[in-house]
């Protein structure tokens, strides 16, 4: 006696395999392949001639200048610049870091996520060793071959 599987039951079997999978899968691992910001600024201002550089990092690790009011292309950074950046911001819990400081000159990282924006400004006597570290690796950014 022969048993013929329907193609409901196969079908309701395999959807219970990817299910259960997916849900014992380590939230960890999944989590990693998500990037913790969509897009980060940063820059610096002031000087004698109070001039403001600004630039952008985007998830996808397009790098723009800030150029005459608009945004223009200047670089992309491979996959690891941008697991670099996120263990960064991971290890200094960069939404909890509360600098507010303006000076003669002044420096910013601004990280936009879907969720959230967080700000933070520092001079060159603010003491923040990691702030001034992802700073700059986020410079780094700027040049080719990163």
């Amino acid at each position: 006696m022969s048993t013929k599987r329907s193609p409901v039951v196969i079908l309701v079997s395999l959807l219970t395999c990817v299910i259960m999978f997916n849900h014992c899968a380590s939230k960890n691992a999944l989590s990693k392949s998500k990037s913790a910001f969509d897009t980060i600024y940063f820059g610096k201002s002031g000087g004698f001639a109070n001039v403001m550089e600004r630039y952008a990092l985007e998830q996808n690790g397009k790098v723009f200048k800030e150029i005459d009011g608009k945004m223009e292309k200047i670089n992309k950074i491979k996959r690891s610049g941008i697991s670099e950046i996120n263990e960064k911001l991971d290890s200094l819990h960069f939404e909890t870091i509360n600098p507010d400081d303006v000076g003669n000159m002044t420096w910013f990282i601004e990280v936009i996520s879907d969720t959230t924006s967080h700000k933070v400004t520092w001079t060159q006597s603010t003491e923040d060793p990691g702030l001034k570290d992802l700073y700059q690796i986020l410079v780094s950014t700027l040049q080719k071959n990163k």
